[in-house]
């Protein structure tokens, strides 16, 4: 690290020294125009240009004989990216399949279009800008679907309601889009000053909030297997007896009490709310091992459902705990 000391020019203008190797590897010249951004712990970074206004674009070349999942695997990594217009170009005609990942890709994101397409090229264009949406609010509104899913998906356990259980999957999709949408802002934000301060956060902050944002949407992955398993129940004709339906609804109200602290105490950086989440972690953790323990005599494709049920209620606590610790670590680096 190279030191500089501040001089007074004019009586009036500071000025500190540049350090000459870096100005003749960045191009600057005497009456070179350089940008500062200001961070907020007050230190200055300085461009040497202005960061390009104009749209980031990408082409990916695929093949034919390139699997449509691997295809679409790329197609996300460019979009979370930050590019705004992705090309896809094949060495041949396009396959179905991969225009059918290409089309549901943009089915499944937010503010995305295709703009161009022919037999060997398609062409999305983002739409909505990393700028536009509030990074708190697309996470409060992932985490109020979530909260639905969940109440939604424990009325159909209660009932045994198929038709409540299927639109529980719906959601599910509904809360990808916000994730996508708002993990694509904050791997901006983490790479680019500038976007972190039009988004109002630094770094560190888009760092928690990209581990919190994935736990919210591991937990609506969670509470969708659980809606899955009460549909399979129902084909199968399989019945809860009502002293184990009970006991999975009362595991099903603390871990998503875990879940919900955890959201809690990360927005309003509250450790002693955070501590809690934790410690009813483990509590539904004991829960879930005691009622395991009861499930040896009961029918074995009843068994095989609930434990499915148990483990993915059980996660959906101990993802409240990772958005907890988290928010233990924001409390502390506030202080």
């Amino acid at each position: 690290m190279e030191s500089r000391r501040v001089q007074l020019v004019g009586g009036a203008t500071y000025t500190v020294s540049l350090p000459k190797a870096w100005a003749q590897r960045a191009g600057l010249k005497p009456s070179s125009q350089v940008y500062m951004l200001e961070q907020s712990d007050g230190s200055l970074i300085i461009y040497p240009s202005r960061a390009p206004v104009g749209k980031r674009e990408l082409t990916i070349t695929t093949t034919p004989g390139e699997k449509a999942s691997i295809l679409s695997r790329k197609i996300i990594a460019a979009y979370l990216d930050g590019y705004d217009v992705i090309r896809i170009q094949s060495m041949g005609r396009l396959t179905y399949e991969q225009l059918k990942e290409i089309d549901d890709f943009v089915k499944r994101m937010s503010g995305l279009e295709i703009i161009e397409e022919s037999a060997e090229g398609v062409t999305i264009n983002a739409l909505v800008s990393i700028t536009d949406f509030p990074v708190e609010r697309g996470f409060q509104r992932a985490h109020l679907i979530t909260s639905l899913m969940f109440q939604e998906t424990m009325n159909a356990l209660r009932k045994g309601d198929v038709e409540l259980a299927k639109s529980v999957t719906l959601r599910d999709g509904d809360v990808d889009r916000i994730y996508f949408l708002v993990t694509r802002q904050l791997r901006a934000a983490i790479s680019n000053p500038s976007t972190a301060k039009a988004l109002g956060m630094d770094s560190s902050d888009a760092i928690d909030y990209l581990i919190a944002i994935k736990r919210i949407e591991d937990a609506a992955d969670s509470i969708e297997n659980v809606a899955n398993m009460i549909e399979s129940l129902y084909h199968s004709r399989v019945v809860i007896p009502e002293p184990l339906l009970n006991d999975l609804l009362d595991i099903g109200s603390a871990s998503f009490n875990a879940y919900e602290k955890g959201v809690k105490a990360f927005l309003s950086k509250d450790p002693v709310m955070a501590d809690e989440a934790l410690d009813t972690r483990v509590s539904v953790e004991r829960m879930r091992c005691r009622v395991e323990g009861s499930l040896a005599e009961q029918n074995q494709l009843l068994v095989l459902h609930v434990g499915v049920i148990l483990i993915n209620l059980r996660n959906i606590a101990y993802h409240g705990g990772d958005i907890a610790e988290v928010a233990i670590n924001r409390a502390v680096r506030l202080k």
